[in-house]
């Protein structure tokens, strides 16, 4: 884990001095991070209060319910969250608790909890400490309101960080995943080359360079017709994006080699339907 945080560290851009720079950025300033510290202790039995009813709450989602089902798991993230809380008031929010931060987006991330849910969770921590805040500080509005400011300001830092190494982690994610993807494919005993509904190639394989008259790498991007000039080809391409019916049998000939094509339609969340032309020759 700790590799994992560095690594995310280093794709932010962050180490100790950018990390105060974004506290300061929040507007925290000593006086609030050094009133924080001292309500640690007249906190300390708040606490406990505070974390029964924000368990409660996520047990009453089958979403975050489903997390808890794991007595040991329960008391793991107990003992993080009693953690937490005493960071929270520790008044020293250095590199050390910005790398605990990005500790726990990465977790989240692995265990899968959408980032909603996440915030959501921060969002009824923050209204249990509240009242907490104001029992404590009771016939001193002045402290209190001091004390409110203080606490939005480094629980939104902590939400900014762990949600970036969440979103930092699925990138990577995607990223090991295209790769993979993309490793596999190169090594198809069959040219294979995928285009997009404008039938640009989205990629190729090393197969598909005799095909394409070019390296693959160099083929991405470019449109069909300009590395193959065969219209009929083309239009073919374009039935299969229109119908979601896939065409084989589909023969084309360049420099005296012939190709057998299958056309095939795929699905792509993001970039809308995709083509992916197998050939063999």
């Amino acid at each position: 884990m700790a590799e994992a945080v560095g690594t995310v560290a280093r794709i932010l851009e962050l180490d100790p001095k950018t990390a105060a720079r974004r506290l300061a950025y929040m507007g925290l300033t000593e006086d609030e991070a050094r009133l924080l510290g001292e309500l640690r202790a007249p906190l300390v039995q708040a606490r406990g209060r505070v974390l029964d009813a924000f368990y409660e709450h996520l047990l009453a989602f089958g979403e975050t319910r489903s997390l808890l089902e794991d007595p040991r798991l329960v008391l793991r993230l107990k003992k993080k969250q009693r953690e937490y809380f005493d960071g929270l008031f520790s008044g020293d929010y250095g590199w050390s608790y910005v790398t605990n931060r990005l500790r726990v987006g990465l977790v989240h991330q692995r265990i899968g909890l959408a980032p909603h849910w996440y915030v959501g969770a921060y969002a009824v921590y923050l209204a249990e400490l509240l009242p907490e805040l104001r029992r404590v500080l009771d016939g001193d509005p002045e402290r209190t309101l001091a004390a409110v400011r203080a606490l939005v300001k480094i629980v939104l830092f902590d939400i900014t960080l762990a949600l970036e190494a969440y979103a930092t982690a699925d990138r990577a994610a995607v990223t090991a995943l295209r790769e993979l993807y993309e490793a596999m494919v190169c090594h198809l005993p069959a040219a294979l080359v995928v285009l997009d509904p404008e039938l640009r190639v989205v990629s190729a394989n090393r197969r598909a360079e005799a095909l394409l008259g070019r390296p693959h790498a160099e083929a991405r991007g470019r449109a069909l017709t300009d590395l193959l000039r065969d219209d009929a080809l083309a239009d073919r391409c374009r039935e299969v994006l229109a119908t979601g019916q896939a065409q084989g049998g589909v023969r084309w000939e360049a420099e005296g080699r012939r190709w057998l094509i299958t056309l095939v339609p795929m699905q792509q969340a993001e970039s809308g339907d995709e083509v992916a032309a197998r050939a063999c020759c």
